[in-house]
């Protein structure tokens, strides 16, 4: 049975992958993962033509991850799409973010995202696809986002990496590398002192062009001009002189 298994399903860019899986006609069953069971469970019952199921772990917890590794062993399903998503971020100087928080976000932006896809991986045939969700951060690691931003340039290394690895299995690996969205980023990064960002899109679009991207075999995604251009400046403006705009 050839499943998807989407993380961070419950809202987003998690939850848009999964509606647009949804349409997918080749899919048969999703997985929607969240550490929150009430808003997989909600989205689940909006796939009448899909086996949705909702499958609420925490993705840092060792524990979880064991359930997690017997459940896919017990069933051993056709993974035909992975999509990395679950994460946060956080804004704040460095120096003055509580230490458990950024760990936090490192285990779960990166090691949970390595360790699950370690976990897929034997499950995957010709054809599959890992989305892993990165960041423009990953190009421009603006100050206050000093561990996310590192966190998702280890994303974008270990996919591109990864894409190579596997491109003899037919499986394709591809960084998601969005700019800001409207989404619930903002007010989780600043505990609620802002909901936005000026230019933010919709998420939807960001999937949609995934998806192509990803058809096309291409190893980056990245949605609107602003986006582009800021990881075109990136790439040619020194990194003193790139930190100095920014800042």
């Amino acid at each position: 049975m050839k499943t998807a298994i989407v993380t961070g399903a419950s809202s987003g860019l998690g939850k848009q992958f999964a509606l647009k899986l949804a349409e997918d006609k080749d899919i048969e069953k999703v997985w929607l993962i969240d550490v929150s069971r009430e808003g997989i469970e909600e989205l689940a019952k909006t796939f009448p033509d899909k086996m949705a199921e909702a499958v609420a772990i925490d993705l840092t917890s060792p524990d979880d991850m064991e359930k997690l590794k017997k459940k896919l062993e017990d069933e051993s399903p056709e993974i035909a799409v992975l999509v990395n998503c679950a994460g946060f971020g956080h804004i704040g100087m460095f120096a003055e973010a509580p230490i458990k928080r950024l760990t936090g976000m490192i285990d779960l932006n990166l090691k949970a995202l390595v360790e699950l896809t370690h976990m897929t991986v034997a499950y995957m045939k010709n054809g599959s696809v890992i989305y892993n969700i990165s960041s423009l951060n990953a190009y421009v690691p603006a100050p206050s986002t000093a561990v996310y931003s590192a966190t998702k340039a280890g994303v974008a290394a270990f996919s591109q990496a990864l894409f190579k690895e596997l491109e003899v299995k037919g499986i394709h690996v591809i960084a998601v590398s969005p700019g800001p969205m409207d989404t619930q980023f903002m007010k989780t990064a600043t505990d609620g002192a802002s909901s936005s960002m000026p230019g933010s899109v919709d998420p939807a679009d960001v999937v949609a062009l995934a998806i192509k991207d990803a058809k096309a075999k291409k190893i980056v995604s990245a949605y609107g001009g602003a986006t582009k251009f800021n990881m075109f400046m990136a790439s040619i403006l020194t990194k003193k002189t790139l930190m100095g705009m920014i800042k």
